[in-house]
């Protein structure tokens, strides 16, 4: 795996004999900014790298990332943050997308996003466009470790995965605003079925955050991501 130093990357040897279960998230772009995927189950990834770090996993999308090592497909170790360093490999929300890039700011105060692509340009944007969601403390190529899809485990009381959940719970939300504005542009049958989606949704993700039982809060988890790929399929005859 690559583990981020404060020189870069670098190789590091892991042992692959214990793992943790950590909450896969979905895609992010390597590449211009787009919606991160909802939920897709979990990661189990070698234990003990972390250093009791709260982590998720994203897959890369796209090369803009390549001469850092990050390739088309590789999974992305994040770990939640609302702030970074200059020099940081950050996963960061511009305008509604979603994109992983090196934070760099400019001399008049603005934020660069630069890809590690000499065939692509920076993206340079005023700071209250750009929301830190994480940064990246290691890429896992996808050989050799195994991808579930199981729901994501309920985070331990004073674990300190809040913002993982919250990241979660505001993809849920994502959809249910995508749901309403679909269903805003159709008439009929198909326009009440999209209004249908986006209310199942929303008491679906009352219902998580109203729960503390680890097997119904997972139950929700799959119902969710069953609902959301009824809503994509929507999108996609829209397209």
């Amino acid at each position: 795996m690559l583990a981020a130093t404060n020189a870069g990357w670098e190789e590091v040897a892991v042992e692959l004999g214990s793992a943790v279960t950590i909450p896969l998230l979905g895609t992010v772009a390597a590449g211009v900014p787009f919606q991160a995927f909802p939920v897709e189950g979990t990661l189990e990834l070698p234990a003990g790298l972390w250093g009791g770090r709260t982590v998720f996993a994203l897959r890369a999308r796209g090369s803009s990332m390549i001469d850092e090592g990050i390739h088309d497909g590789d999974y992305l170790i994040v770990e939640p943050r609302e702030t970074a360093e200059v020099g940081q490999t950050v996963v960061a929300e511009v305008d509604g997308g979603v994109t992983v890039k090196r934070l760099c700011r400019e001399k008049d105060g603005r934020l660069r996003l630069q890809p590690a692509n000499p065939d692509l340009l920076p993206l340079v944007v005023a700071p209250q466009r750009v929301r830190i969601v994480g940064v990246v403390v290691g890429v896992f190529r996808r050989q050799g470790f195994r991808s579930s899809a199981r729901a994501c485990p309920r985070p331990a009381a004073g674990s300190g995965d809040g913002r993982t959940l919250d990241l979660t719970l505001r993809v849920i939300e994502q959809r249910v605003g995508e749901a309403e504005a679909l269903a805003a542009a159709r008439t009929g049958h198909s326009g009440a079925r999209l209004r249908e989606l986006g209310r199942n949704l929303r008491a679906l993700r009352d219902c998580y955050l109203e729960t503390a039982t680890p097997r119904l809060r997972a139950a929700l988890l799959r119902e969710a991501g069953q609902l959301i790929r009824r809503l994509g399929r929507f999108g996609a005859e829209r397209s």
